[in-house]
């Protein structure tokens, strides 16, 4: 809040944009990385300070990795070295395009764990705690069944809310 009222405070134009980039550093600090990307967009889309465009291009850069928006990160970074340091752009490049195609879903990942447990964590890249999950949900899923089976309602009803639900859940 303090930084934003010492933004609309601030008379010369150069260093409001300065604050605003310490405002979307802050910003980023803290997990806000939209919010970031929004005072870095304001920042180099109205700056007439080649510093501030740059530092905001490159901030936002960082913030739009955060926020796995590849995209966005590859713009700022192609912008941003092609005015800095042009040799290094298709090296940043191929680097982020790696990134973008090593990442995950963790809505997929939730989807495939909650259809089969462990298969989330399968996709992610951890078989052997999605082997776990499945063999220990499986055997729970196994024991409650057997539970009821054999007519042993009591068991059956311990096994699955206090054991099942919860390696389920959490393996959600």
């Amino acid at each position: 809040d303090n930084l934003e009222e010492a933004i609309l405070c601030e008379k010369d134009k150069n260093i409001a944009e300065e604050k605003r980039i310490v405002l979307g550093t802050t910003l980023v600090a803290s997990g806000n990385y939209n919010l970031a990307r929004l005072e870095f967009v304001k920042v180099y889309e109205y700056s007439k300070s080649q510093t501030n465009y740059l530092k905001a291009l490159y901030f936002n850069g960082i913030a739009s990795i955060y926020a796995y928006d590849w995209d966005s990160t590859i713009e700022s970074f192609s912008k941003y070295y092609s005015e800095y340091d042009p040799n290094k752009i298709n090296k940043i490049n191929s680097v982020l395009n790696d990134a973008r195609s090593s990442y995950k879903s963790t809505r997929l990942a939730k989807i495939f764990s909650t259809i089969i447990p462990g298969l989330g964590q399968i996709y992610a890249g951890d078989p052997r705690n999605g082997l776990n999950a499945f063999f220990l949900n499986g055997m729970l899923i196994f024991l409650t069944a057997n539970s009821i089976s054999r007519k042993d309602y009591k068991d059956a009803l311990l096994i699955s809310t206090v054991f099942l639900y919860r390696y389920y859940i959490g393996n959600i």
